[in-house]
């Protein structure tokens, strides 16, 4: 918390400074102050909150890059979509689950994730789980290891998925007969 001179009453205000990466208005810390390197404009400081600045790819690096600007992204829409799974508000293809079950299986870095997402079935785009994980998960790879806590809302989601019994279609309403029981 910074302080500031209220224009009015002449006393010190305190000032909650936002975090730059959270969505929400998330108290930021000043000793957390990075560097904010856009594409346009000129360079400023920013800062963290507690949470960004511990489990960003980043972390080790005083500047804000790509990385951890698609692992805020990442990171909320898995969380998002965990939370929807859990209480059935999203119901996976069957072929996600089996995405989900290979991902789990596979080797976590940039060229096997990427090699994996372009293998995929062309109707798994049209679900939530490929489109999240298409560009931004390689893009933390490349400055994180498999192992690395940035990935650990990712690895809850695939994990949730993966050991999940994907849904059995049932084929008795297809052939136009009422379903069994």
């Amino acid at each position: 918390m910074t302080l500031s001179v209220d224009r009015v009453q002449r006393h010190l205000v305190p000032t909650v400074l936002p975090c730059h990466l959270c969505p929400e208005p998330a108290p930021a810390l000043p000793e957390l102050a990075v560097t904010l390197r856009p594409a346009i404009g000129p360079e400023r400081t920013v800062w963290l909150c507690r949470f960004c600045q511990d489990t960003r790819p980043g972390r080790d690096r005083p500047v804000l890059g790509g990385a951890d600007w698609s692992w805020r992204g990442l990171n909320r829409g898995a969380a998002a979509l965990r939370t929807a799974f859990a209480t059935g508000q999203w119901v996976p293809l069957p072929a996600e689950h089996r995405f989900a079950e290979a991902l789990r299986r596979a080797r976590w870095t940039e060229s096997s994730v990427r090699d994996l997402l372009r293998r995929a079935d062309p109707a798994l785009r049209t679900g939530r789980l490929v489109p999240l994980l298409q560009d931004a998960l390689t893009v933390v790879l490349a400055h994180a290891p498999a192992g690395d806590v940035s990935l650990r809302e990712v690895r809850r989601l695939i994990d949730a998925l993966a050991a999940a019994p994907a849904p059995v279609p049932d084929r008795s309403a297809r052939a136009g007969r009422p379903p069994v029981g």
